[in-house]
């Protein structure tokens, strides 16, 4: 969206100056501006919102970077209620197996079907493998070899 508004004030009013003053809660906008350019604002209710200063190299920076920096994000990058469902499973899988019920053997393998976090879900399925003496990880290995194969097919097409 930058690169649209900055062509098009150029285009616009090109014999002009313009300062241009953004807010944004979005990491893409950070990620087209060098961080002198920058300023964040840190409220913690209810004092008033204050200017902190960000080391940070935002031009081109990677956007989880940015989010955990300049968006102040201390708790990590999923919600509440997944981590608490991971956290569960984790828990789950830790117990002895005479301790683990029919029930939450069912939650375990639902959460894993979902969870989009490719390398927490590795580690889920490691688990639940080592626990319930299943091949999991292998399916797992093998729909990731099919999706990379299908990429890798696409990407061929492309330059042929």
């Amino acid at each position: 969206i930058l690169n649209e508004l900055i062509g098009f004030l150029n285009n616009e009013f090109n014999p002009y100056t313009i300062q241009l003053i953004l807010t944004t809660h979005s990491p893409y906008i950070l990620s087209d501006l060098p961080n002198y350019n920058i300023r964040l604002f840190y409220r913690n209710y209810p004092n008033p919102p204050k200017i902190v200063e960000s080391n940070t190299q935002t031009f081109g920076a990677n956007i989880y970077d940015l989010m955990a920096d300049s968006f102040f994000i201390s708790d990590g990058f999923i919600g509440k209620f997944a981590m608490d469902k991971i956290d569960t499973c984790f828990k789950i899988l830790s117990k002895d197996i005479g301790q683990i019920s029919g029930q939450d053997k069912i939650f375990v393998e639902e959460i894993i079907e979902i969870l989009g976090e490719p390398l927490t879900k590795r580690q889920l399925i490691q688990l639940y493998d080592e626990k319930f003496k299943t091949q999991k990880e292998i399916s797992f290995i093998d729909e990731q070899i099919k999706r990379l194969q299908q990429l890798k097919e696409e990407k061929t097409k492309k330059n042929d």
